[in-house]
């Protein structure tokens, strides 16, 4: 896969339900992601306007810290 030929989506859904502490894809998928150098949205795949950034600071420090520098955010 060439590095910008895809757009892989960082989920914070999980985070709104209560289900982990962190967002999609796991850890491991996003190490692979960051590899790649692909542009990545993050998201919150939202369906209720009370919850449309919820997660959104955490998950873009995270991604900071994992050393992510190309990223949009959808809201």
């Amino acid at each position: 896969m060439e590095s910008r030929d895809k757009i892989i989506e960082v989920n914070t859904r999980a985070l709104v339900d209560g289900c982990k502490a962190m967002p999609y894809p796991t850890p491991l998928i996003l190490s692979m992601i960051n590899e790649l150098d692909s542009p990545f949205p993050i998201t919150t795949d939202c369906h209720d306007k009370r919850y449309l950034s919820y997660g959104m600071e955490d998950a873009r420090n995270m991604l900071k810290a994992m050393g992510f520098k190309n990223h949009m955010v959808l809201g």
